[in-house]
């Protein structure tokens, strides 16, 4: 599970990732810079007007709770297509630039979820690389594979 601390850094982070799909919107970066960008966040342009965003399930299990956020934020967007990817991802279509905005901190701040730039480059500045491992065991707890240390 990811810390509380490092969630309310990357809700922090979309504020810079919203400044940057204005930017976008408004004509001000172009398609590969904004690729280049949003990548980061789990979100790219679609070739029609609207973005992807990416979400991800830890360990490839989703939750009752995960499917009524979806299904919550289905009604909620009018949501029409979503595809559930083999990389523990479910990528959700058609969405505006402030929806796709709106979903990133929704999704970040449900329990579970996390998005695309929570990855392992963001995880490792709070809590190490594997390289760095001293066999404590603590990261047990949070494998979603549940590997023994």
């Amino acid at each position: 599970m990811i810390s509380e601390e490092l969630i309310q850094q990357f809700v922090k982070e979309t504020e810079l990732f919203e400044e940057r799909i204005q930017a976008f919107e408004a004509g001000e970066i172009d398609r590969k810079t904004f690729k280049g960008i949003s990548g980061r966040f789990g979100c790219y342009a679609q070739r029609e007007k609207n973005y992807m965003l990416r979400l991800r399930f830890p360990g490839g299990r989703i939750s009752k709770e995960h499917l009524a956020f979806l299904g919550e934020k289905t009604r909620e967007y009018s949501i029409e297509l979503m595809k559930i990817t083999t990389c523990q991802t479910i990528q959700v279509h058609n969405l505006s630039a402030s929806q796709v905005v709106s979903l990133m901190r929704e999704a970040l701040e449900h329990k579970g979820w996390t998005v695309n730039f929570t990855n392992y480059e963001n995880l490792t500045k709070q809590f190490g690389r594997a390289g760095d491992c001293i066999g404590c065991g603590q990261c047990e707890a949070m494998c979603p594979q549940h590997l023994p240390i």
